[in-house]
């Protein structure tokens, strides 16, 4: 792989994580759980948040 492909894969990955992080802030600004929100977008839960 070369260090362009690299760096698109690398940013791709960023982009997705960026856009679970901001479905998650918005749909837990709208009252959802956080934890099922977390579980939906298929991001990790944080220890030690609440």
């Amino acid at each position: 792989m070369t260090d362009l492909e690299t760096s698109q894969v690398e940013f791709n990955a960023a982009q997705t994580l960026a856009q679970k992080a901001q479905a998650a802030k918005l749909l837990t600004d709208a009252g959802y759980d956080p934890a099922y929100v977390l579980m939906v977008v298929g991001l990790p839960d944080v220890e030690g948040t609440e």
